[in-house]
């Protein structure tokens, strides 16, 4: 490198040599007019440098207030420096955003500027050269973090990716348009928003998805979303998700009862996070086995009542079965042996149902019309209409009576 180095400065030397040897031969008239041509390049030069002038303080507040008013990012280019250095136009434009939000208070930042040289991120700053001091406002690139309700979240700014809970550095300040992705188990999630990135912020992205919390009589109900089943119970969905909210997506749960699959109402969920679903248990089938069940309960009560045979009733538990048949035998002993129950009718006027202390319980209204009569006058009858209010529990596959109301057959 040494040698390289000698060698060209030898050969700079002997050009050189070359130069001052042909000015030397130049009559005195041409090298007068080269030493005025030389004196006028060099007074030219000094001269529209002075004359277009380094930028003064003022210039620059109010070229600033002009880029900023007229979103002028060519303006503001020469004007404005980051970290001391010139930035491509482009770059100025979520800086020139960020201010054109401020414009009602523009005129107080250019008078903080005048009086501080400081206003928020800007900063007037100069330096000396050869045409006097040259002025210019300074904005430091910062590092801000970037939050979001789920830390999965990629979200991209100034055309870079971070995650949620990660920082980004070396960025610009100004307004910029963030726009974030989330895989969820139910699809993508994606949108954008406006977000300003200065020193005294963090970022903070809402992505348009939710958790949720289910409540159900049914915890061992499955649950289904979006149309399918998630493999889950009840019980488990808490605090359950992402789900996605940009888009209408249902929920509902399916119970196996002992007389078939019963789905509860579709539900659209929303951003309230708390879904409360009941089932209503009633099918065509339950309501077969509510009336078989009440009919053989009842014919057999009216068998129990002619025999005097309390054991007869059936689809009762003990209490119940006491019960129906002290009141009522009691009442009708005198009548015993005198009259006869016959041609039961059973309709169900009302029913409710409910799950409760893992109970599948009942309560229902039932209309009773049937016919007395008398032993020795079996063709005179008298028909009679009653109304009751039956519990019934569902105990060892089957529909068991344990109370009645207004069970007044009889008021002889």
């Amino acid at each position: 490198m040494k040698e390289k180095f000698k060698e060209k400065l030898s050969e700079f030397n002997g050009y050189l040599k070359k130069v001052i040897g042909k000015f030397n031969a130049l009559t005195i008239e041409k090298k007068i007019v080269i030493i005025f041509i030389v004196i006028f390049m060099i007074f030219t030069f000094i001269t529209v440098g002075i004359l277009n002038g380094a930028p003064k303080k003022e210039e620059v507040i109010s070229n600033f207030k002009v880029a900023i008013e007229n979103k002028d990012e060519k303006l503001l280019s020469k004007t404005l420096k980051i970290d001391g250095k010139k930035v491509d136009s482009e770059s100025l434009v979520p800086l020139i955003d960020y201010y054109d939000d401020k414009r009602d208070t523009l005129l107080d930042i250019t008078k903080k500027l005048r009086a501080e040289n400081k206003s928020g991120m800007l900063n007037i700053e100069s330096k000396k050269n050869i045409f006097g001091e040259k002025y210019y406002i300074n904005v430091s690139r910062i590092s801000v973090l970037v939050k979001s309700n789920f830390n999965n979240t990629e979200i991209f700014i100034d055309n870079r990716s971070v995650k949620s809970g990660e920082t980004l550095k070396d960025i610009i300040p100004g307004t910029y348009i963030a726009r974030y992705k989330l895989n969820t188990e139910f699809g993508e999630v994606t949108g954008e928003e406006e977000v300003t990135v200065s020193e005294d912020a963090n970022i903070n992205i809402h992505v348009d998805a939710g958790n949720i919390t289910l409540y159900s009589a049914y915890k061992d109900a499955d649950v289904f979303i979006d149309n399918k089943n998630i493999e889950k119970k009840v019980s488990d969905i808490v605090d359950f998700g992402p789900i996605p909210l940009n888009r209408d997506i249902e929920l509902y749960i399916e119970q196996d009862f002992p007389w078939g699959k019963i789905k509860s109402e579709s539900v659209v969920i929303n951003n309230n996070g708390i879904i409360k679903l009941d089932i209503n248990m009633v099918n065509e089938k339950l309501m077969n086995e509510i009336e078989i069940s009440l009919n053989t309960f009842f014919n057999s009560v009216f068998d129990a009542l002619n025999g005097g045979d309390k054991t007869l009733i059936q689809n009762a538990d003990e209490s119940t079965r006491n019960k129906i048949y002290d009141d009522i035998f009691k009442k009708t002993l005198f009548f015993t042996n005198n009259y006869e129950i016959s041609d039961m009718n059973l309709n169900i006027e009302k029913s409710e149902f409910k799950y409760e202390d893992s109970i599948y319980k009942g309560n229902i209204v039932v209309k009773i019309n049937y016919d007395i009569y008398k032993k020795i006058l079996p063709f005179v009858k008298e028909s009679r209409e009653e109304t009751f209010l039956v519990g019934l529990i569902y105990d060892d596959g089957k529909w068991v009576s344990n109370s009645i109301q207004r069970f007044n057959m009889y008021d002889e």
